[in-house]
């Protein structure tokens, strides 16, 4: 069976408000990136420009939720690089603890609700 068509284990969310989110993703510096949709296993993170970035690269990024006013520092593991249009990377969380889940959760939940009013 082709695991493209498998279901998620964690449903993808598009964000209420713009969420961004600082990621080294080559181990030098941070850059602020948007998020596309999130969900409580990982992030599909835009790149505004063609990187070359490796999969199975281990990331640091720091999730702003402004309308919540948290914020999430977390490690990932870069699961996918898409380097065409719309270029973006899938990112999946490494040790969430149980409060940045919390935090995740939240968020989704706030989300969900909006969408369904």
């Amino acid at each position: 069976m082709n695991e493209s068509h498998l279901p998620r284990e964690f449903p993808r969310i598009e964000p209420q408000f713009e969420v961004d989110a600082l990621v080294d993703f080559l181990g030098g510096s941070s850059d602020r990136y948007k998020i596309q949709n999130l969900s409580l296993g990982g992030a599909c993170i835009l790149l505004p420009r063609r990187e070359e970035i490796a999969v199975g690269a281990i990331v640091s990024l720091v999730i702003n939720f402004p309308d919540q006013g948290d914020k999430l520092s977390l490690r990932g593991e870069v699961i996918w690089v898409n380097r065409a249009a719309p270029m973006d990377v899938g990112v999946r969380y490494l040790g969430l603890s149980p409060d940045d889940r919390d935090v995740l959760t939240r968020y989704l939940g706030s989300v969900q609700s909006s969408a369904s009013l």
